[in-house]
């Protein structure tokens, strides 16, 4: 769905929506959106804008979905929760493909976009690096075909400074293909990031 650039209202980049519903006796039982409360959604006059931008899961013959959804949890606590730019290569294929434009591409932007989160967030002092804090849970962790979709629940605080939070849930989606994270999918407003802590 395409969005205002910060800034820039003239221009727009690539933005993932996601839901993700709870189904009880056949009825929509709960819901997980990841609409940031700070700034609502343009919705283009035009509702077929962006749906050349879906995807869908390939079903690549026999896909291993538990597997699939143990490398996204490896990739997080590896890269992200050690904030490790050289486990990148790990988990992420040469030519990993971000379909947000407001991503860095291929392994090596990623690696570069680690590094940058890494030199910006204090590290406990030792011998060997230890982890600023694990990733949150995943409240969300799917897998069907080639795809994994995650989400974590990052409480954001509520505006006017009452000291009250309310549930934000941070989603991306990979494509996995031959045991790396090939393709990514992010559903982080680019105009609201979310808070971290």
């Amino acid at each position: 769905m395409p969005q205002p650039e910060p800034g820039s209202p003239d221009q727009t980049y690539d933005y993932y929506s996601f839901n993700t519903y709870r189904v009880r006796d056949g009825k929509l039982a709960e819901r997980w959106p990841n609409t940031h409360k700070y700034v609502p959604l343009y919705q283009p006059p035009d509702p077929a804008v962006g749906r050349d931008r879906a995807t869908q899961p390939r079903h690549v013959g026999a896909t291993n979905l538990e597997a699939n959804k143990q490398l996204v949890r490896e990739f997080y606590d590896r890269v992200f929760g050690a904030m490790n730019p050289g486990a990148v290569g790990d988990f992420v294929a040469e030519d990993y493909h971000q379909h947000s434009s407001h991503m860095p591409q291929g392994r090596s932007g990623l690696e570069e976009f680690v590094s940058r989160l890494a030199s910006s967030t204090p590290r406990v002092a030792g011998a060997v690096p230890a982890p600023v804090a694990a990733p949150p849970e995943p409240a969300v962790l799917l897998a069907e075909g080639d795809i994994v979709v995650t989400a974590a629940c990052l409480p954001q605080p509520e505006p006017g400074g009452s000291g009250c939070s309310w549930p934000y849930y941070a989603y991306d989606a990979y494509r996995v293909k031959n045991g790396k994270l090939a393709e990514h999918w992010s559903g982080i407003n680019k105009a609201a990031p979310p808070r971290h802590g």
